[in-house]
């Protein structure tokens, strides 16, 4: 793809951002490098990397050690003989064993892992090079005593020589301080020396290595400690040579596997591309989108990256867009500032992601086709330096594009015919949409003018789209509306601008005497979907007040069962209580009985005990129930649990089927009470909502387990109601609770079927279920 399509589509600054977020030169390098690919399995399969380590991370058993960028390291290994320096070594070890890490924890985690195991396969395992390299070069570039016992004893003797020669020169600073300078032990060209005045020289036997810039102080090393020093010199030469030797060992363990750290060094490279990958992904909302071979696409809920980092989520209007099967040339109209240009760009940039196997800032079914080449001629490019006009500019752009494009080309083309006379520019225009679409290219074009925006309604294989304006508002909305062209509304924008009153009466009249009846169709149609959308709106807020009344009918049942699971715990211990009585009655009667011999005074008194005992029960059980002429079939009612009225369907032993305006319920027989006055004389403090033919379940914040739990008794009631259709809200988000909705009902038997919501009913934030009747 050409640089021209990446510099209007604003690609590298994505490569810019993109490559921000790498952890090392390598994967700044690849991201700056980045260029889509033509290969569908090789696309999918990097998004698949990109998913796998998102995983991997956010599960917290991995993350990357130290990544540096060692290619100019290994190159200068790969002369014979050459010895790398200590940096060299530390930041090759670190980067070899950050590589070797991923492939073990990658190989232990294959089946979730399959790709990315794959891939870090190739990183070299050389254990032993990197144990013998921590163990003699640290982080900071330094050779460290356990390089090797031989350099160690260096070291150490060297220290006691020092300690020997200082000790001699603090002495001797304690004994000459009539000639001392300062009492001090400073070191000249790698000797060890003690500062004396300039005219006490002769006093002291000693080698002057250096003079103070007043010449006042002369920095000399007395002959005492000459030898000593010369000790010193001689040591560090040899600390020097096995230093060397150190280096040259580890060198040549490397040099035995260079080719085999060289491909390290490449997977590292694609692992840190994954990983700023992955943080995009994550700063950008990113989803992974669905890629066809068929040329459609499907963009919900767009966005351009660096409109995103520019104005935040909150600034910025998410784009839904679709191109085909059933047209291949899309015209955007609308007003100025609008958003055309920036859609234009959005589908080229998010096409652009999608073919470098990036997830794109996207609503979870987002798809994608694979396209060869993609041209945009998208702006004013006119240009002083080549001598072109506007008009020129763009003529040139699609002169190339009509050369070139072919089934795999997307071509992105912005104002077309601008720049000309309308009535030449909408000639071009239709000849250029015409011969694209026969040639089965992939075309969105943005325009004003009305003649080709009504050529493209009639013409087979194209349809037209517009920004919204809002005629309240007098502001665009930067949504866009498919299947519908737009007004250029200028004559509202000009009023917003400030543009003179009477300057703008002259100008409609003008407009008046050339108008185009398209024109007038066009904003009438805008007025009716103005209409259209605030009517959706207001249905919507009468879906949310339902959506309350029903959370509040569940909180009712809910405390309702409560109570009843307290009364019914109640009501066995009080039976225990009182079968432990009755049993304890009946053993005194019978203790007295025998004890009396059965006396007929006895067993009378112990019978009226008895009886009234059990009137006593029979009261208590009666002080539970409603009361009341016992209810028949088709009786009014009042339900007790719900303190509201029904109707009586039918009566059981124990229990009675009520309906409770259209809820059908069982309740327990003891709870309904006979009206003898009508039902809407009757004052309740809470009524049942009656649903509608359709209401909505607001699943947005719940878990998993929440949620399927809440949609299982959502379905009960709609069943008993009588529904045939019921809306779930499950929210936009990753598409988790999404997918565990859809499986549920798929196993539903009291399902039938269900499909997403269309934009007007909450898109695919929403699924559509209808019930089996």
């Amino acid at each position: 793809m050409d640089t021209h399509t990446f510099q209007v589509l604003e690609f590298e600054k994505i490569r810019s951002i993109l490559a921000s977020k790498a952890t090392s030169p390598l994967g700044t390098t690849a991201a700056q490098e980045l260029a889509p690919s033509f290969d569908l399995q090789e696309i999918e399969d990097e998004m698949d990397r990109v998913t796998e380590l998102g995983e991997a991370l956010d599960s917290g058993g991995f993350s990357f050690g130290t990544i540096r960028d060692i290619r100019d390291a290994l190159k200068r290994c790969s002369l014979e003989g050459a010895v790398l320096s200590p940096d060299d070594i530390f930041g090759v070890a670190g980067t070899l064993k950050a590589g070797r890490t991923a492939k073990v924890y990658f190989e232990k985690n294959k089946e979730d892992y399959p790709l990315l195991s794959s891939l870090a396969s190739d990183f070299l395992s050389y254990q032993e090079f990197e144990d013998a390299a921590f163990k003699s070069v640290s982080e900071e570039g330094l050779v460290l005593d356990s390089a090797s016992p031989e350099l160690a004893s260096i070291r150490r003797r060297r220290e006691e020589t020092k300690e020997v020669i200082r000790e001699k020169l603090n002495s001797l600073i304690r004994s000459k301080q009539d000639i001392v300078q300062e009492s001090l032990v400073t070191m000249r060209q790698g000797r060890y020396v003690i500062p004396i005045k300039s005219e006490a020289k002769a006093r002291l036997k000693c080698v002057v290595h250096d003079t103070s810039a007043s010449g006042a102080t002369l920095f000399v090393e007395p002959l005492s400690v000459l030898e000593r020093n010369n000790e010193l010199q001689s040591s560090r030469r040899r600390e020097e040579e096995e230093i060397k030797k150190v280096l040259g060992r580890l060198s040549t363990m490397l040099r035995k596997r260079l080719e085999e750290a060289r491909r390290s060094v490449d997977v590292l490279k694609h692992f840190d591309l994954l990983l700023a990958k992955v943080r995009f992904s994550s700063e950008f909302h990113c989803t992974r989108p669905d890629i066809n071979d068929s040329g459609k696409i499907d963009v919900r809920g767009g966005m351009h990256p660096v409109l995103v980092e520019k104005k935040g989520f909150e600034g910025v209007v998410p784009l839904d867009l679709r191109l085909g099967p059933e047209y291949k040339t899309l015209l955007i109209s609308g007003p100025n500032s609008g958003g055309k240009t920036v859609a234009l760009k959005t589908v080229g940039v998010l096409v652009l992601l999608c073919q470098c196997g990036m997830h794109v800032p996207a609503s979870p079914g987002s798809n994608l086709p694979i396209f060869r080449k993609v041209f945009a001629d998208i702006g004013d490019e006119q240009s002083i330096e080549s001598d072109l006009s506007t008009f020129s500019s763009h003529v040139r752009n699609i002169v190339k594009v009509m050369e070139e494009a072919d089934s795999t080309t997307l071509v992105l083309l912005d104002e077309l015919g601008v720049g000309t006379d309308p009535r030449s520019g909408t000639g071009i225009g239709m000849a250029v949409l015409s011969e694209l679409t026969r040639r089965d290219v992939r075309t969105i074009a943005t325009s004003h003018y009305g003649d080709l925006k009504i050529f493209v309604q009639a013409a087979g294989g194209m349809s037209n789209a517009s920004v919204e304006f809002n005629p309240e508002t007098l502001q665009p909305t930067y949504r866009l509306r498919m299947g519908i062209p737009g007004s250029s509304n200028t004559f509202e924008i000009a009023e917003r601008l400030g543009m003179d009153p009477k300057l703008l009466e002259s100008s409609r009249r003008y407009a008046v005497e050339g108008s185009s009846w398209a024109e007038d169709i066009i904003a009438s149609l805008e007025k009716s979907l103005a209409e259209s959308d605030r009517l959706a709106e207001e249905a919507m807020l009468e879906s949310k007040r339902l959506d309350g009344l029903i959370s509040e009918f569940d909180k009712r049942i809910e405390s309702i069962r409560k109570q009843e699971k307290t009364a019914k715990k109640r009501r066995k211990e009080q039976a225990r209580r009182e079968l432990e009585n009755a049993r304890a009655l009946v053993e005194n009667l019978v203790r007295e009985i025998k004890e009396s011999q059965a006396r007929s005074d006895v067993v009378r008194k112990g019978k009226k005990l008895l009886e009234s005992e059990l009137r006593k029960y029979e009261e208590s059980e009666q002080s539970q129930k409603v009361g009341g002429e016992p209810p028949e079939p088709g009786d009014l009612v009042f339900v007790e649990p719900f303190k509201t009225a029904g109707r009586v369907v039918s009566i059981s032993k124990n229990s009675a089927r009520i309906d409770v305006g259209k809820v059908r319920c069982e309740v327990p027989i003891w709870s309904v009470r006979k009206l003898e006055v009508a039902a809407e004389d009757l004052a309740s403090t809470t009524r049942l909502p009656e649903p509608s033919g359709q209401f909505e379940l607001n699943l947005r914040g719940m878990t998993k387990e929440e949620a399927l739990e809440a949609l299982d008794r959502h379905i009960d009631r709609a069943v008993m109601s009588g529904l045939t259709r019921v809306s779930i809200v499950h929210g936009k988000g990753k598409g988790i609770l999404k997918r565990a909705i859809e499986e549920a009902l798929r196993a539903d038997t009291r399902v039938e079927s269900f499909r997403e919501g269309v934009p007007e009913e909450g898109g695919w934030g929403v699924t559509i279920v209808k019930l089996n009747t």
